[in-house]
């Protein structure tokens, strides 16, 4: 917890002490319920550069997940809070695109983490899974005079690839983050914005870009493999271009290809290989596409929305600029009923 938070503790022995306390009572009260430990906020440039398993030792018959919260542009390395509008729409999609990649980083050190208590206690299949129970871009609040509180973040198309991104992080680390919750939805880093007293509402593109993944919903991640055109980067060297992810669902034997263009001027095309067999494309469903700094309002609701369009295997898979697309792929070279 942070220190603004009820319960804050700055040591890892002082967090054990008063964790172990609540867990011993919840466990009592109800054993079927499952507990999440307070990770380190994020591991990379963490105050305590061992908390993770300086908690997870101690409380490793109560861990269910170890927490982690991620603000793209908000902490660390990638924090533009201070910046952003001098940099540029442009020069912000590239940073944070870049940085994104040092979640998918952190995320590993903590799967690691975790493999190393197991292996200590002698029981490396215990499944202690990643709470990643804060995620969103933060880094514009405080622009808008109108807002008092400084949390009701205007999301560009650039912000909807930056979520774009989380979920492909998500679906390549589906065996370990097993728990994911956006903060906050309603008006506070908002996937939807609601007037008061219920005079209407509308959806930013990051709720898009959710509907657009949650028909992964069921299905089993699925490793990918992705040759990618890159950009020189400013911390990484190289930063792809094509973020890609994907997902299979075991009933229909179909597989859902989730591709994000990160270059905001060029399409890029997909040409798909599949281990175990053809797979022929039925039907693209996509979002982005426009200007990175384009948004939806209440005057233009729908600006950033879904679009579908047709597709089979006589027609080139192509990613738009600054898009994210999802491809529906059935096994065989007949046409997906």
């Amino acid at each position: 917890s942070g220190e603004w938070e009820m319960g804050y503790t700055a040591t890892p022995e002082e967090y054990v002490r008063r964790a172990r306390d609540f867990a011993t009572a919840m466990k009592a009260a109800d054993p079927s319920i499952q507990l999440v430990l307070s990770g380190a906020h994020f591991p990379v440039g963490f105050p305590q550069p061992n908390w993770n398993r300086d908690v997870l030792y101690p409380l490793y018959e109560h861990a269910d997940f170890i927490s982690m919260h991620h603000y793209i542009g908000h902490d660390y390395a990638d924090d533009i809070r201070e910046r952003h509008a001098e940099m540029g729409v442009t020069a912000v999609f590239e940073h944070l695109t870049e940085y994104m990649r040092l979640l998918e980083d952190a995320v590993d050190v903590v799967r690691q983490d975790i493999r190393l208590v197991n292996h200590d206690k002698g029981t490396p299949g215990k499944p202690i899974g990643i709470a990643l129970d804060e995620y969103n871009p933060w880094y514009k609040t405080g622009d808008d005079p109108q807002c008092e509180d400084g949390l009701t973040e205007e999301y560009h198309l650039a912000d909807s690839l930056l979520v774009a991104a989380y979920f492909g992080i998500f679906l390549r680390n589906a065996d370990v983050l097993t728990l994911a919750n956006m903060a906050q939805l309603v008006n506070t880093l908002p996937a939807v914005v609601c007037e008061s007293g219920g005079k209407g509402f509308y959806r930013q593109g990051i709720s898009y870009v959710q509907e657009l993944f949650a028909a992964s919903r069921g299905h089993t991640a699925i490793d990918v493999w992705a040759d990618s055109p890159v950009r020189e980067g400013s911390y990484y060297p190289s930063v792809p271009l094509l973020d890609v992810s994907a997902s299979h669902d075991e009933a229909s034997g179909e597989v859902l290809l989730y591709a994000v263009n990160r270059d905001p001027e060029r399409p890029l095309s997909l040409e798909v290989a599949c281990p175990a067999g053809p797979l022929t494309p039925h039907g693209v469903a996509m979002v982005g596409g426009g200007p990175l700094d384009a948004a939806n309002t209440f005057a233009e609701p729908e600006r950033i929305t879904i679009r579908h369009r047709p597709a089979d295997a006589s027609t080139p898979l192509v990613v738009p600029p600054a898009t994210v697309i999802r491809v529906r792929l059935c096994p065989g070279t007949a046409v997906c009923r």
